[in-house]
């Protein structure tokens, strides 16, 4: 075939074979085969001379998604004011709690085992929940949703699910078991404290009530971790403000509990302030007033995010 510069009265006619070929397959140097993709020029022809049309999977991967439009345009922004008025509302509501237990507890004994109870739960939570799914639960699943395996998704979640209950149950288990031990690991400034109880030095022994109380502390913290997988499913549809709200949950419930237990302990539960001595015995039930109430609000904040 002769190129578009050429003259086909001066081209030597082929003969035979040649001219069929020529008839059906174009000329590798020919210009009208040629193609610029960058200036949008016609498509390339098939050896049949029939142009080959598009893939029509290659036209809508290559369109822009609905999400592409969300991941650029308003959404992100709702998403994140959402996020911000969660945690701002979990903040809030975690520094009305610190008053009210620093208010009964004041900042003896009872306030270091309620201290030690809280970071033990943090650190399991930690340890199962928030940087275990960030790094290997999350994107996997996102990515998943993100190419239309929804039932593929859901089976994953569910699995992930099953295998955290039973890691957080181990866990749990292995540490009300070991109670001693790992108090022991945390605060071993409390393994003192029984000499020092026998001396007038302090009202309780930290280290027997710490021990005692843990069977509730562990729990609360294999639901937090269970609460963290609820958030990680949740932000990956898109749903910020339910995830990041409910830790008040768990704010509420030990406020709660513990304004309940001190109405049973004192004429005047807000009335602290006026007694001159609290008895230990009401200390120790308004302790485990507290921790009991981050047990069901741990419960509670996992519930609320199903």
């Amino acid at each position: 075939m002769a190129s578009p510069g050429d003259d086909p009265a001066d081209a030597p006619e082929p003969a035979g074979d040649e001219r069929q070929r020529s008839s059906t397959e174009p000329d590798p140097g020919s210009r009208t085969h040629e193609r610029d993709d960058s200036a949008g020029g016609p498509a390339p022809a098939d050896p049949g001379g029939r142009p080959v049309e598009a893939d029509p999977q290659e036209e809508a991967s290559a369109a822009p998604t609905a999400s592409d439009h969300e991941a650029s345009g308003a959404p992100p922004k709702s998403g994140a004011s959402l996020i911000m008025a969660g945690i701002l509302a979990s903040r809030v509501l975690g520094l009305v709690r610190e008053k009210v237990v620093v208010y009964y507890f004041g900042l003896g004994g009872h306030y270091d085992v309620y201290q030690l109870l809280m970071r033990g739960a943090n650190l399991l939570n930690n340890l199962l929940g928030e940087g275990t799914l960030s790094a290997s639960f999350i994107p996997i699943y996102s990515r998943m949703l993100e190419e239309g395996r929804q039932r593929d998704a859901g089976r994953f979640a569910g699995a992930i699910l099953g295998l955290m209950i039973a890691i957080a149950t181990a866990f749990t288990v292995a540490g009300v078991l070991s109670a001693k031990v790992v108090v022991s690991l945390l605060a071993p400034g409390f393994l003192d404290d029984a000499e020092k109880v026998a001396t007038g030095a302090l009202e309780i022994d930290r280290y027997a009530v710490a021990v005692d109380l843990f069977v509730y502390a562990l729990p609360m913290a294999a639901f937090l971790a269970l609460s963290a997988w609820a958030l990680g499913v949740l932000n990956s549809h898109r749903r910020f403000f339910v995830p990041y709200v409910a830790p008040t949950v768990m704010n509420v419930s030990t406020i709660t509990a513990l304004v309940w237990a001190a109405t049973t302990q004192f004429d005047d539960p807000f009335g602290m302030g006026a007694i001159t001595l609290v008895p230990v015995e009401s200390l120790n039930t308004l302790l485990l007033a507290a921790v009991v109430g981050a047990l069901v609000g741990g419960v509670l904040q996992f519930a609320v995010q199903l």
